[in-house]
């Protein structure tokens, strides 16, 4: 549990099915608005966190032409549309997924301070791994830059929908995924650019479960959280 003044943070296990983790998405996104009609502040959030299987996504503007291959064909996986922000990605096994519920406005943050704050946890998370990050103008996420050796690569991808001033989706950081899959796909739509991860940066294992444990933390830092006793939130999912 974390909490922040009169706000609570209930941390909740991803769905490895992503039908499954929209759905219990959608359930955290009414139970926050129920209290926000309610109230007029939602001071109840929720945080997913964990693996996908595997699975294609495609952001609400996204381009269909930059799925590679057909759905459906052996080692393909499925595809599904969202309304998040962002072009096309992938989620599989090894890369860490957090999805965040919150009513912006009672965190007393507007949605671009929100992304900041995603991204400085991821890239302080990195860090402490030696993994030199940066940021684009142009692209949301987190990068590598250029190298005599590698191209300009992205590590984390991030797109997030808000309605009503709550949040929805996140990010999804590059552990040790099997990056194969991103060669099947534009990745968010951009032909010039890579994909890594933590372990092919740092050329060893990642340990998934010390990764999700840094992130966690820097996230309550960057949202000024601090990780608390209390029971969960009064509202049911």
């Amino acid at each position: 549990m974390i909490e922040r003044d009169n706000i609570q943070v209930e941390i909740r296990p991803l769905s490895a099915n992503y039908e499954r983790a929209m759905q219990e998405q959608q359930v955290a996104y009414n139970a926050v608005l129920r209290q926000l009609t309610a109230t007029g502040t939602a001071h109840c959030a929720y945080l997913f966190i964990g693996e996908h299987a595997s699975v294609y996504t495609l952001g609400l503007h996204g381009k269909l032409s930059n799925l590679l291959t057909e759905t459906g064909t052996e080692g393909t996986p499925n595809l599904y549309r969202t309304n998040r922000g962002g072009d096309i990605t992938y989620h599989g096994p090894g890369q860490l997924v957090v999805y965040f519920i919150a009513h912006l406005p009672t965190l007393r943050i507007g949605a671009r301070q929100y992304v900041e704050c995603l991204e400085r946890a991821v890239m302080a998370t990195l860090a402490s791994y030696l993994i030199e990050t940066c940021l684009l103008d142009d692209a949301p996420g987190v990068w590598l830059s250029v190298s005599p050796t590698r191209p300009l690569r992205k590590i984390c991808a991030l797109g997030i929908h808000v309605s009503r001033g709550i949040t929805t989706h996140g990010l999804a950081l590059n552990v040790q995924p099997q990056l194969a899959y991103f060669t099947k796909i534009n990745p968010c739509g951009f032909t010039d650019r890579g994909v890594t991860s933590m372990q092919q940066e740092l050329t060893h294992p990642v340990d998934l479960a010390s990764v999700k444990d840094s992130l966690l933390q820097h996230l309550a830092y960057e949202l000024h959280f601090t990780y608390g006793t209390k029971e969960g939130c009064d509202t049911e999912l």
